[in-house]
Parts: structure tokens; C-alpha cells; sequence
């Protein structure tokens, strides 16, 4: 549902972040969160049947050349020249990549502490 609604948002980046451990279950549990992993997997089958294109991008997987995306860019940084000699490429990806992440996650928390009915305070 939530992916239909974004698909057809023409001003939203079709852009999805997802934990790595979304994988395990065990994981998942002992992060105590809401759902497991079949869930989680079942959620990416969804984000993709509606966004063809939403793919694990650092795995090679993404968008190809000439499109670029943050992934792919930091993946040309697995070739050994390109890490070397030109790591004005990736290294501002990867800067970018860890801003947009610690946002959200400090955005996520501070939503999380002020609205969290079971947090003791």
C-alpha cells in the first residue's frame, strides 16, 4: 500500500533505505521490531512490483551507466584505479550517503521520543 502511494507521487524520489538487517529474524526480534524477516521480504517483493527499478544499486543491481545513483557510484570504488585516482567520485557520494543516513536516524529518534506513548520519560 504504502509503496503504491509513493509510486505515484510525481515530485518523490522513488528511493528506499532498508537495514541490512531486515534479513534476520533474530535480528529483528532482539531489535525488538514489529515484523520479521519473511515480512520485511514480502515488503521489498511489494516495493519492486511497483518500482521496477528499486534495486540494491551498490550491489550492482541498480540503475546501469549512464544513470547514476549513489550506489553505483560508491561501487566503481571496488576498481582499485578508481578508489585511487579518482576518489573525488565516491568520496562525496559516500559523505552524502552518511549525512542522509544520521539524518534520518536523528530525524527518526527525535519523532520517536516525542511521540512514543510507551517511552518512559
Amino acid at each position: 500500500d504504502f509503496p503504491a502511494r509513493i509510486a505515484k507521487l510525481p515530485k518523490v524520489i522513488h528511493h528506499f533505505h532498508l537495514a541490512l538487517q531486515s534479513g534476520c529474524s533474530d535480528t529483528l526480534r532482539a531489535m525488538r521490531r514489529r515484523y520479521n524477516a519473511p515480512q520485511a521480504a514480502q515488503f521489498i517483493e511489494n516495493v519492486r512490483e511497483v518500482i521496477p527499478d528499486a534495486t540494491l544499486s551498490f550491489l550492482g543491481l541498480g540503475v546501469k551507466y549512464p544513470f547514476a545513483s549513489w550506489g553505483s557510484i560508491i561501487n566503481s570504488a571496488t576498481n582499485i584505479a578508481v578508489m585511487t585516482h579518482y576518489w573525488f567520485m565516491w568520496i562525496p557520494a559516500g559523505i552524502l550517503i552518511l549525512i542522509t543516513v544520521l539524518g534520518f536516524n536523528f530525524v527518526g529518534d527525535g519523532l520517536r521520543d516525542a511521540f512514543d506513548p510507551r517511552m518512559k520519560r
